[in-house]
């Protein structure tokens, strides 16, 4: 019988092969001006799903690169999507190792093509984010001019709500005001931590990235 036909790839050694998964899946935030807060179109891009089709070549490179995949991969989430397979698949595996996601900022000129209506993420939604990915440490938000300008003042409108509630809770000594998530600039003002609370005295961590789409050009 005939050999089986063997990807290139798998005739490099293990540690060059290894070395190219790294460089192939790179964290957006990375990626990400750290003057101008700008990120590439094309940085972009490369997290769309069509990044990982290496996985699917065959098992032993699945085996070998899988989880290098989901933890240095961002990947990207829809506008136009049903939010309840969020619900568990975050907590399952390979899910559970994703450390970087990609959402839309802005709502787009037109509609897509979908059973479900254009949005955008709530700040509710992004505390949901960070409770439900188990080893989530970055969201990046991606806008243009005028949308991050919005997004930017509404996480300070948070960030001042978060202040105004804990002042009212020492004045009352009533924990019951103490909100449920934290915001801190993050040093050179490229973004927020952003602090959730999971469960009594267990906080997650994970920053919110705002960067500006930069058109190739």
């Amino acid at each position: 019988m005939p050999a089986k036909p063997t990807s290139r790839l798998l005739t490099l050694p293990l540690e060059l092969r290894l070395l190219i998964y790294e460089l192939l899946w790179v964290p957006l935030a990375s990626k990400i001006h750290p003057k101008t807060s700008t990120v590439h179109s094309h940085n972009v891009t490369s997290s769309a799903s069509s990044s990982l089709e290496l996985l699917l070549v065959c098992r032993q490179i699945y085996a070998e690169a899988h989880q290098t995949a989901y933890t240095r991969h961002t990947f990207a989430l829809s506008r136009c999507f049903d939010t309840s397979p969020l619900h568990d698949l975050p907590r399952s595996y390979p899910y559970n190792l994703v450390t970087s996601l990609l959402i839309p900022g802005y709502r787009p000129p037109y509609s897509c093509p979908t059973a479900y209506p254009v949005r955008c993420y709530t700040f509710k939604e992004l505390c949901s984010l960070v409770r439900r990915f188990r080893n989530l440490k970055s969201i990046v938000v991606v806008a243009d001019t005028a949308g991050s300008d919005g997004i930017r003042r509404s996480i300070l409108s948070r960030k001042a709500h978060v202040e105004f509630r804990m002042r009212k809770a020492r004045r009352l000594q009533d924990e019951g005001f103490v909100p449920s998530y934290d915001i801190t600039c993050l040093k050179r003002g490229c973004g927020w931590r952003l602090n959730v609370t999971v469960g009594e005295g267990v906080i997650k961590t994970a920053d919110l990235l705002l960067c500006v789409l930069q058109d190739e050009g």
